[in-house]
């Protein structure tokens, strides 16, 4: 399943930047890097990538080590420990919901 809808997809994609193509039948344009080329010159795409690294950097600074800080919590304070099922099932949503948009 992860080769067809993960692998497969990804190196179809590869395939079409190649070509000048419109989304629509077959591609018949074959510009071979260009596409990258133009990609590289274009100021959005800098700006984009300039945020999303941001975002990524304050979610690991913010993130991480409250992670980490819980789960040392747990490891070692007995009352937390005796409390975690409860916990699990409290926070279990919230989980799910980082780890789906983090696959996404």
């Amino acid at each position: 399943m992860f080769t067809t809808f993960v692998i497969l997809p990804m190196g179809e994609a590869g395939f079409y930047s190649l070509f000048k193509w419109n989304g629509y039948g077959s591609p018949q344009d074959f510009v071979g890097l260009k596409n990258f080329a133009l990609l590289l010159q274009n100021r959005t795409f800098w700006s984009a990538l300039t945020n999303t690294g941001l975002i990524i950097a304050v979610s690991l600074a913010i993130q991480l080590p409250l992670a980490l800080a819980l789960a040392m919590a747990l490891l070692l304070a007995e009352k937390l420990r005796a409390g975690w099922p409860s916990a699990w099932c409290s926070s279990c949503p919230y989980i799910l919901a980082e780890v789906a948009t983090g696959l996404i």
